[in-house]
């Protein structure tokens, strides 16, 4: 498969900051209902992967509009996790 930021780049590109913006947060919301409804026991696994695909390709182009870099975003995330295991208390052990 292709890497999914040369799928999603030209879409960015063609529709701008400002949609691309306004659609990521549509689906968010989207997900947020949909994450509901599991919780619920009214949704099914099929909606809700579907609404985390939307929201995981709207990452991936609000990245290109607003000049994310793979590096920044991993950097972010591993510091939001490390806080978060400290947080909670939670020992790292990698897999072997």
């Amino acid at each position: 498969m292709n890497d999914i930021r040369e799928l999603t780049d030209p879409i960015a590109k063609k529709n701008g900051k400002e949609v691309i913006s306004v659609v990521a947060i549509e689906e968010c919301s989207e997900l947020q209902k949909e994450i509901t409804k599991m919780m619920r026991e009214r949704g099914n696994k099929m909606n809700l992967l579907e609404e985390m695909a939307d929201v995981y390709i709207c990452l991936a182009e609000l990245r290109q509009c607003y000049g994310i870099t793979d590096h920044d975003l991993n950097t972010m995330v591993i510091r939001k996790i490390t806080r978060t295991y400290a947080r909670e208390s939670i020992l790292f052990s990698p897999k072997e």
